[in-house]
This record gives structure tokens, sequence and C-alpha cells, in this order.
């Protein structure tokens, strides 16, 4: 795994910094790279980005005297905690931060993969055992906000009925976690942590609910998870795509049984309600590709008579639920898919089908709309990252080799980007892990070396 040191400026890094001259127009040169990454001294790579406390970034390295173990970087890389004494792992992963803290997994080789924090609560920052033993599956996290970080474990009683089962646990870095509510064996699946506001919202299915039910929960930091809604009870087949979106105030959701029109879920008070009939007495909408900017806007896909199958959007009222984008004419539809939303931002970008292609588009409401093409044949590209709210960086294969697209929503303009990738292990957007300012990051290899790029 490849070494990842979160930096909001290209210095004082304890390996060597350099630029690569990049072939692209005057003006686009939009990839840099911060250099080699690996060094003599620390020898395994970092998991993931890491995560950023208020002044450190936190990552697993290693050395021969400690083996993988915490580190730190804040001006030059160290070790932070050696969690498994000795030459021996602990292997932290999962870096999420939690108010001024991060909180992440390791396993001390005495009770197993559990959660630990950078906070000084104990040598170690051990959070206690959750899970009895040592041969335990680890925990997953989830996400944090407002001070929390909720997680799952396998089951941790030893009840008949319970023992195959998925927990819910909670804590805030700080104290031991505790356990929030239990659903059937390996059900939670797309999870939304709510910016700013101690509440999640997941699908699971309740413990000893038939297999075929699918059912949408909230939670908070304290007290049982509470059901929404139930979206399946048959055998229908599971979308691949988002079946709900939130922002700070509503939830839109779709059923699955009977997929008709969207559903509305005010957050506050608890009412659901049906968002909007836009398939009207013509037939069924049938919303779906759901998708937020975690503050007051949703997209996603649906269908109606006259404009065929598009994409919408909603501020959470019927009167604000308005066609976003016809990109065919008439009855035709575009079939959009790979909706992407930043936060706050009012646009959104999405593929559509063109034969047996797809091309991207980006679409803004507001006073003054926006509805741009931006490149065509995108089918096969991976990675999608937002640089900022109205620019994408995705990965395009190139023959045996791999380049970075950049287009920018407003303008339309499309452009290939920075050197050609043997390999590109990771991309992420740092605003939305580690406090690094809003830059999208990449981890790729050219000639045989593996550095850290940021996209500016």
């Amino acid at each position: 795994m490849p070494l990842t040191i979160p930096l909001s400026t290209p210095v004082a890094l304890s390996c060597i910094i350099w630029l690569i001259a990049l072939t692209s127009q005057a003006g686009q040169q939009n990839l840099i790279s911060i250099g080699n990454i690996n060094n003599a001294q620390i020898q395994k790579s970092a998991v993931g980005p890491g995560a950023s406390d208020s002044f450190s970034s936190f990552f697993a390295g290693a050395d021969t005297e400690h083996g993988t173990e915490l580190w730190r970087y804040s001006g030059s890389a160290s070790l932070w905690k050696d969690v498994r004494p000795g030459p021996e792992s602990s292997n932290p992963s999962q870096f999420t931060t939690v108010g001024s803290y991060v909180v992440y997994v390791a396993d001390n080789g005495v009770h197993g993969p559990e959660l630990y924090t950078t906070a000084n609560i104990n040598t170690y920052g051990f959070l206690g055992e959750v899970q009895p033993g040592y041969s335990h599956a680890a925990p997953v996290i989830l996400g944090a906000s407002n001070g929390h970080l909720w997680f799952t474990t396998d089951t941790t009683v030893t009840q008949v009925n319970d023992r195959s089962s998925t927990e819910l646990w909670v804590t805030d870095g700080t104290s031991a976690p505790e356990k929030l509510g239990t659903f059937a064996a390996g059900s939670i699946s797309q999870v939304t942590v709510l910016a700013g506001q101690p509440i999640i919202f997941f699908l699971a299915r309740g413990l000893g609910a038939p297999s075929t039910y699918v059912e949408l929960y909230r939670a908070a930091h304290a007290g049982s998870p509470s059901k929404i809604d139930t979206l399946r009870t048959s055998a229908a087949s599971m979308p691949t795509s988002p079946v709900y979106a939130a922002t700070n105030t509503f939830l839109c959701y779709q059923t699955i049984d009977s997929n008709k029109e969207p559903w509305l879920y005010q957050i506050s008070s608890g009412i659901k309600s049906q968002l909007f009939d836009i398939g009207g007495a013509s037939g069924d909408s049938q919303p779906s590709h759901f998708v937020s900017n975690g503050t007051d806007r949703i997209c996603f896909a649906a269908t109606s008579v006259n404009e065929g199958r598009e994409v919408w959007t909603t501020l959470g009222t019927s009167g604000t639920t308005t066609l976003l984008a016809n990109v065919t004419s008439g009855a035709a539809s575009s079939n959009p898919t790979a909706m992407i939303m930043s936060r706050s931002n009012p646009g959104v970008f999405f593929q559509v089908q063109n034969g047996s292609a797809r091309d991207l588009y980006y679409a803004e409401a507001g006073a003054t709309p926006v509805f741009r093409f931006c490149d065509a044949n995108v089918q096969n590209t991976t990675l999608p990252t937002l640089v900022t709210g109205s620019e994408l960086a995705y990965l395009r294969p190139e023959s045996t080799q791999f380049r970075f697209r950049y287009a920018n929503g407003k303008t339309g303009s499309t452009f290939s980007t920075g050197p050609f990738f043997s390999s590109v292990s990771r991309s992420w957007n740092a605003s939305t892990i580690t406090p690094m300012g809003n830059a999208a990051y990449v981890i790729a290899t050219q000639t045989n070396v593996e550095e850290l790029y940021r996209v500016i």
C-alpha cells in the first residue's frame, strides 16, 4: 500500500520534493508531483490518505524495529505510538477524524483489532475492548460527524438468537464505545453521516426480519436506531445505485418493491410523504441514482411522459422539484447515471447514454442555470474526484497507460493533464478527509516510482 502524507503545502517532508514538467497546454498544468514519498526510514507505505487533527496528520508507517505502527506528520514524519511493542505490527487503518482527535483500528496482539485514539486517554490510546478475545474480525468505521464516530462489529454476545448479527456502536473518540443496536449480519449498507449533526442514515435489515427485507434507518449518538421506512419486502433485485440521499433537513428515497415516485422524509419532524408525482397519470417516474450536496439540494434520475428519463432536482418541497437537465429533446431518454455533487454546490456532474458510449455533462440550478456538455466516451473512465464544486478530475485509459482528464462544468472545457501513469492506486479530495484545503490528490506510479500528486 502506498505512503500518503496529507499536506497543505509541498514543503518540509523528510523526502525529496520536486516538480515534473508537464506536457499539457500552457495555463493547464494542473497536476504536480509532491515527490517520491518513500525514504530510507519509512519502508512500508501508509494506508489510505491518513487523517488529521488540528495540527498533525496521522498514517501507518513501518521500520524494522517497530513494524507497521502509527506515525505522525507535523513538519516531519516520526513514530507516534507503538501499539504492538517490538517488531510485530499493529497494522493501523481506517483513520477517521473525530473532533480534535483521530480514531483508527489497530491490533495490539492481545485484544485483536479494536479502536484506538490519538487522544491522551492512556498509554496507547486504547478505547476499550468491544469484541471479546483476539481472533475476531476488525470493526468497520462508518464515519464521523459532530464529535461522534459510528462503527459496526460482528456480534459481541453469546445468546443463540443474536449470534448471526451486526452491531452498531458509537464513540466520541475519548470514551469507551456504546452499543446502539443490533441488525441482521452484514445487512448495514449505503451509510450517510450528516456533516455537523450527530445523525447517521443507513440501510439494514432488523434482527429477526425476513431475509428479503431492506429497511431505511436513522441513528444518533445515543438511544436506539429508528426505522424510517421499509423499502423492500419481496425478492426484488437490489439497485446498484444509491436508493436515497440526505441533506441537513430532509431525505429523499425510492421504494424497491414498487418504485413509483420519490418519497420525502423530514429530519426534524420525522414526517414522510410523497415528494412529487413526476409521472402523473401517464405512469411512474421510477426515481433512482439519488445524490446530495450535503446541505440543501438533492438530484436524481426520473422519468416523465414529455421529457423521458432525465435529471431532476429538489430542495425538499413539491414546488422546488423540477427538471434540471433535459439532454435529449422530447420524450427521448438520456438515462443519466454516475451523479456527483460537492458539498453546498448546486451543480451536478452526470453521465448520459450516447449509443453504446456515455458522455459527461454538468448542470447547475440557480438564478443563472448552467448546462454544459463536458466530454465524450467517458464510459471507461475511473476514479472521478471533485477538485472544486464545479471541476472534476477522472482517470482515462490511453493504450497501456493512464492519464487524468480535467473537466470544468461551468465552462464545459475539458483537457488531459499531467504525465502518463503506468498505474494509479488512489485519488481523493482532501477537503472531505483532512483539513488540507480544496484540492484533489493522486497516488500514482510513473517510471517505477510511486509518488504523491496534487491536482491544482
